[in-house]
């Protein structure tokens, strides 16, 4: 039985963003794919999950693609749904910005709300990222 419409594009913003995902793990920069991959992540960034904005923001930096429009509109997704983020997903999102001195404030402000309500929840890893994120962009909150 074929999939309609509607459920064959449901997963595929997780698919953008596993496939960003693995090219930084591999370190492959394909200048075209990684192109088709941002434009793709734009039309549907309104229905990514926060671990997708989150690996997708930590992929392009990772492999120093830092497309603006792409990394806007993540930061904008990203402010909008940080509070129901992952700790590890709050510091890779924070790092991936950090990496690349992308300070932008209301990311971070939204980063740093969210981090207080389950700092208890941190790994070491998210917290000593976290912390170098904050303190290299010179966020003092």
């Amino acid at each position: 039985m074929e999939k309609s419409g509607a459920e064959h594009r449901k997963g595929q913003e997780q698919i953008l963003a596993n496939t960003s995902w693995a090219l930084a793990k591999l370190l492959v920069k394909d200048g075209p794919l990684l192109n088709a991959i941002a434009s793709a992540s734009l039309t549907k960034i309104s229905h990514f999950k926060p671990q997708h904005l989150a690996n997708t923001s930590w992929a392009f930096v990772t492999l120093g693609f830092v497309g603006v429009p792409l990394l806007q509109e993540l930061s904008r997704a990203g402010v909008v749904v940080a509070s129901t983020f992952l700790p590890v997903d709050l510091a890779n999102t924070a790092w991936a910005f950090a990496t690349h001195a992308i300070r932008d404030t209301p990311l971070f402000a939204a980063i740093s709300s969210a981090s207080l309500t389950r700092i208890g929840s941190f790994t070491p890893l998210d917290l000593s990222n976290s912390a170098w994120a904050f303190s290299t962009l010179k966020v003092l909150d």
